[in-house]
């Protein structure tokens, strides 16, 4: 009965690529932080990107202040309802509290790993803030963005990536634009988020896949996510070198806005390509078909069971003594 239940999948190709790539997401949430929270190095091009973010003042602070103040506990309760009403509404509920865990899950991770886990190493005198990795708001606009991609239908799933990717990537940016934290919290809170769904999706896709009614492969939305991805690092990896070898070291204001303008093209391009690479490895994959295909094919599965069972004892009631093995014993002698 399990097998008709859970439904194991034929092809194990699409489940195993995102388990794996669950498992390169948190080395490379790792890797973030240990290079750019635990080292000296790290550290002073972080606090230079953070310092040029106060220096270059905006005029918008305060409408970036009032929206990012939106994205509350009560908004993340709410998104994670919705993503489990989307599942229940296609008749996909373990598909709807997948969504939910990937919308509430890196906040609750991020969380635990800020106060209660991680710290900043004082590599660097005078830094004006302590350990702000990873950040809770860019991991609950990651987070929501990959759970749409998840619970959508998979021909909806290009359009919910691009649309999920823009907010994700204004929220990851904005967090660093007001000087609420580091470029390293965003990168680290949104590779957080794709452990996440690319686990989750891993999970289903192992345990309850679907079935894909039509081929469907997003080429149109990959290549608008790829183009974006590569052209944010390639800007921030010219505004890096821009800061590079100028006078003064990360303590000059001119080098402090070119770090500050790098983090935040290289954050924008991490996203997008988080977003694609969830997008290549969901592919058309159906997940979770319902719970009532599930449980019609394991009724199935238990009546022809009983059926095999039954014409199994018929045939041996109809069986006479000889041919099942047994020996009467002789009628005794008249006397």
């Amino acid at each position: 009965m399990l097998p008709a239940v859970l439904r194991l999948p034929s092809n194990p190709q699409v489940p195993a690529r995102l388990l794996v790539a669950s498992v390169l997401g948190g080395v490379a949430t790792a890797l973030c932080y240990v290079l750019l929270v635990h080292t000296a190095v790290g550290q002073r091009l972080d606090d230079a990107a953070y310092y040029g973010a106060v220096h270059a003042g905006s005029q918008h602070f305060g409408f970036i202040d009032a929206q990012l103040e939106r994205i509350d506990e009560r908004s993340l309760k709410l998104t994670m309802v919705a993503m489990f009403a989307i599942g229940l509404l296609r008749g996909r509920p373990i598909l709807g509290i997948g969504g939910a865990v990937v919308a509430g899950g890196p906040v609750a991770a991020a969380h635990i790993l800020r106060y209660h886990i991680l710290d900043r190493a004082p590599f660097v005198v005078g830094s004006a803030i302590g350990n702000t990795f990873p950040s809770d708001h860019a991991a609950a606009a990651a987070g929501c963005a990959m759970a749409l991609v998840l619970v959508v239908p998979p021909w909806l799933r290009g359009v919910a990536a691009i649309l999920g990717g823009v907010f994700a990537a204004a929220i990851a940016a904005q967090v660093q634009v007001i000087g609420w934290h580091r470029a390293s919290d965003s990168i680290g809170a949104c590779l957080l988020a794709f452990v996440f769904a690319s686990g989750v999706a891993g999970v289903l896709a192992w345990t309850r896949p679907g079935r894909a009614r039509k081929k469907r492969r997003h080429w149109a939305a990959l290549g608008i996510m790829a183009a974006a991805s590569i052209v944010a690092i390639a800007l921030g990896t010219v505004s890096a070198a821009n800061g590079i070898g100028l006078p003064g070291g990360t303590a000059s204001p001119a080098v402090q806005h070119h770090a500050y303008l790098a983090g935040l093209e290289v954050t924008i391009g991490v996203v997008a390509l988080l977003l694609a690479a969830l997008l290549l490895l969901l592919g058309d994959a159906d997940l979770d078909d319902g719970w009532r295909k599930a449980m019609a094919a394991a009724r199935d599965l238990l009546q022809q069971s009983r059926r095999e069972a039954s014409r199994s004892s018929a045939g041996g009631a109809a069986l006479g003594p000889k041919e099942i093995g047994c020996a009467l014993p002789e009628p005794a002698a008249n006397q």
